[in-house]
């Protein structure tokens, strides 16, 4: 059966063998940043300027991708390509980037190997969202809060959500219909 591909720091493997090292930092320490792009009629929408601001947190973070953002956008649409075949008509997809600074080296510390380049995509799910088009929604105001920006610099978009995770198991015990 077919299924659709990620690109892994410059091999495109079926989503099902996509795997990191569980010694990658992304996954030990949340030293990742990411980006998500969607498409319209399977085109990306503003991909540049999704690559600007991947570039930005990785700059940030002092992460090297190990390739320049003009080889972030080949590879980017050449995984949408390998991939178009696996879409319905009318759907769009959903790009994620997740750069993490690589595997952690308990000899190197700090430093490391080659950063890990995730990138992959699925279809959006427009009908699990049409409720709340028709209906509205229930929110929630948690007690969890985010990280505050004197921590962390709000302009870095990075991988740790467990705030966001915290926040909606909380509305979610209030109000099971929450979002």
């Amino acid at each position: 059966m077919a299924e659709l591909q990620a690109y892994i720091n410059g091999e495109y493997v079926p989503e099902s063998r996509a795997a990191v090292s569980i010694y990658d930092r992304g996954y030990m320490f949340s030293d990742m940043v990411t980006e998500s792009t969607r498409t319209f009629a399977m085109r990306p929408f503003r991909l540049d300027e999704h690559l600007v601001r991947l570039y930005r947190s990785l700059k940030a973070t002092e992460i090297d991708p190990g390739m320049s953002e003009g080889e972030m956008e080949a590879a980017t649409l050449d995984m949408l390509e390998r991939n178009s075949g696996m879409f319905a008509p009318g759907d769009d997809a959903w790009i994620v980037h997740n750069v993490s600074r690589g595997v952690y080296s308990y000899r190197q510390g700090r430093g490391g190997g080659p950063a890990t380049v995730v990138i992959h995509c699925f279809p959006i799910d427009f009908a699990s969202f049409a409720r709340f088009y028709e209906c509205g929604l229930h929110a929630v105001t948690p007690s969890v809060r985010q990280v505050p920006p004197e921590t962390l610099d709000p302009k870095i978009k990075h991988r740790s959500r467990m705030a966001g995770q915290l926040a909606d198991l909380e509305a979610a015990r209030i109000d099971h219909e929450a979002v």
